[in-house]
């Protein structure tokens, strides 16, 4: 593994930007909870990934309950674990002491990110020799920039068969991942910009003149004659639920073949995603209380880019409408346009579900 960035600069600016966050937050407070960490930061990819940390911590936590005596593989079991998890999710309280730890990760997390997002994948993913393939298909929910980079590791991921992923096989699909556009690099210095803003820091020290990130590649990778702009198309986006038209297939799927899985397929060959299947066919008398908090603070900040108020009110005027075609006509003319659901169609199907099952 080739990291290009100086972690441990990086680490040590995390530290003291995380001792920075939560004395302030925690000055009259004793805890946190659920929706106070939706604005902990005015960085929505911040606060994103001290969510995604939080629930990573928390499934830790969940493995520790199994035991030799008992079968936690069967389905009722994961059925009751669901909904005492999702209950858990609506009563988050963490003290300074345990938070802290999350924001620094998360902090680290959004800086090495926004720099190369190679070696965020990178050092994501060397943690085990083999990981899950839906876990690793759940991480990509978490990330509001270098969209490219990850929609194209999502595609090549999803055509793999197999449940476990080895480290070598992610290495083969790392090397086929391509690079940001050119307005992705200029959202990710707008990250870097609003952590600046928080506690000022020299980008030279996580990026030393020696080593070469996705920033200072940025005029190989991107080849433009001399004495021309770079233009980005700017067409207007279909609404979302009015046409959705399939996926194209990229080189990568062609290449392999029409036989491959899908990533719905694929997520609906586990058992895992049978239970899902079978909660998502469930009638919910109120959406707001049906939707766990780890998802709640997926749509607010992508389908809702951080705006928690237009959220509140989209559920509650979804609340008051008279069947689930009504409910398509008021997201496509309020939302859809206005926040891009095309680009984030995934987060969208997933929204549209919870939804449904309050109509039928």
């Amino acid at each position: 593994m080739n990291i290009n960035l100086d972690l441990s600069k990086i680490q040590a600016y995390s530290t003291a930007l995380s001792s920075k966050l939560c004395n302030s937050f925690f000055s009259g407070k004793e805890v946190i909870n659920g929706e106070q960490l939706l604005s902990f930061t005015p960085v929505a990819q911040l606060n994103l990934f001290i969510v995604k940390t939080l629930f990573e911590r928390w499934k830790e936590e969940l493995r520790k309950l199994k035991s030799p005596y008992f079968n936690y593989e069967a389905l009722e079991v994961k059925e009751a674990l669901n909904g005492f998890m999702n209950t858990l999710s609506k009563n988050i309280e963490v003290s300074k002491e345990s938070f802290s730890p999350l924001v620094q990760k998360a902090i680290a997390d959004t800086i090495i990110l926004s720099l190369s997002p190679i070696d965020y994948i990178e050092l994501e993913f060397n943690a085990s020799s083999v990981s899950l393939k839906n876990e690793l298909l759940d991480k990509f929910k978490y990330h509001k920039i270098h969209e490219t980079v990850f929609k194209r590791f999502q595609e090549q991921l999803s055509t793999i068969y197999k449940t476990e992923i080895t480290y070598e096989e992610l290495q083969l699909l790392i090397t086929a991942l391509p690079v940001s556009k050119p307005e992705e690099e200029l959202a990710a210095k707008e990250v870097l910009e609003n952590i600046n803003g928080l506690l000022q820091f020299d980008i030279k020290e996580f990026n030393p003149p020696t080593l070469k990130t996705s920033f200072q590649q940025e005029a190989v990778k991107v080849n433009i004659p001399f004495g021309e702009e770079i233009k980005v198309e700017d067409k207007p986006l279909e609404s979302y639920y009015a046409q959705k038209k399939p996926a194209e297939k990229t080189a990568f799927q062609q290449k392999t073949g029409d036989q491959q899985l899908t990533i719905n397929d694929s997520l609906r060959s586990s058992q895992e995603s049978s239970i899902a299947d079978r909660f998502s066919k469930s009638k919910i008398e109120d959406i707001k209380s049906s939707i766990p908090l780890n998802l709640k603070f997926l749509f607010i900040n992508i389908l809702f880019d951080g705006n928690s108020v237009d959220y509140n009110t989209a559920l509650n005027e979804i609340e008051q409408a008279e069947s689930i075609e009504k409910v398509k006509q008021l997201l496509n003319h309020n939302y859809s346009e206005k926040y891009k659901w095309s680009n984030h169609s995934e987060e969208a199907d997933e929204f549209l579900k919870i939804i449904e099952r309050k109509f039928y």
